[in-house]
């Protein structure tokens, strides 16, 4: 991810700052962490096929917004502008 934001600014598309650049892949990595955490602790509770199934459902919208060409105003992050 790193190397995409570096690219990105390289190429004038968006301007990213340093800070910026090394921050966001981390951040993604933490928000992955926790919800690793979350899913394996609801596996306690609910089968594990329906934990699966709430995550894959989840990547598959994720996957969508991104294959999309334009992506809707609301979807795009404020904080990142």
């Amino acid at each position: 991810m790193a190397l995409w934001l570096k690219w990105e600014t390289k190429k004038h598309i968006h301007h990213w700052i340093i800070a910026q650049i090394n921050t966001i892949p981390t951040g993604v990595q933490a928000v992955s962490i926790v919800v690793t955490i979350l899913a394996t602790s609801l596996c306690v509770v609910y089968p594990i096929w329906a934990v699966m199934s709430a995550v894959q459902g989840f990547t598959m919208v994720s996957i969508i917004i991104l294959l999309i060409w334009h992506v809707p105003q609301g979807l795009h992050s404020k904080s990142l502008k």
